[in-house]
């Protein structure tokens, strides 16, 4: 394993996160979405969840997905990244930012950090969609590059701890309740 590209995709990622949570703080700051921990109006006391709230975000994007990103870079900076490798990347890549808009866009999804009370997309949850759907395409080219016996060794062992953590904190956000659908409030019986 090269650590020099190991160093460039933690840079890398670590930007790409740090660029997010800024944008984040931007929309804050004017008021685009509702300060953190707020409940949500109309909900069952469901809370505006920012990004570094999302278990997936805060630790799996730098825990984790840097160790998919340095195993892609790996691939290619040695070369073995060929057509089918890149249309697994588009094709992967594109599907997950469509599933993930379909979500943010459905009026059952909370707002959060990415989505407006109004159900408008901020700024910072547009800015995460590249994000997103670069490293679901990553991973896709990853695992199907180690299925073909090309991740070895010490790169195979990071990127495989890199995909269990991202697990672990994928994980955490179901259990959490992090990515419920919006609950509306029960209405309370009145006494007549």
């Amino acid at each position: 394993m090269n650590w020099t590209v190991f160093l460039i995709a933690l840079i890398i990622n670590s930007l790409l996160c740090l660029t997010q949570y800024l944008f984040e703080q931007r929309d804050r700051v004017k008021g685009i979405i509702e300060p953190r921990h707020s409940i949500i109006p109309g909900s069952d006391n469901q809370k505006i969840l920012y990004w570094e709230d999302f278990y997936t975000q805060a630790y799996g994007d730098f825990l984790g997905l840097v160790w998919i990103m340095n195993c892609f870079f790996h691939l290619w900076a040695t070369g073995q990244l060929g057509l089918v490798d890149i249309l697994i990347l588009i094709i992967f890549g594109f599907g997950s930012v469509y599933m993930f808009i379909i979500n943010k866009i459905d009026p059952k999804s909370k707002p959060d950090w990415g989505k407006t009370l109004s159900g408008k997309l901020t700024i910072g949850g547009m800015i995460h969609f590249p994000y997103f759907a670069l490293l679901s395409g990553m991973s896709a080219v990853c695992i199907f590059n180690i299925l073909l016996g090309n991740v070895t060794g010490l790169l195979l062992i990071l990127t495989l701890l890199g995909g269990i953590i991202y697990g672990i904190t994928f994980s955490l956000d179901i259990t959490s309740g992090n990515f419920d659908s919006l609950k509306k409030a029960k209405p309370k019986n009145q006494i007549l």
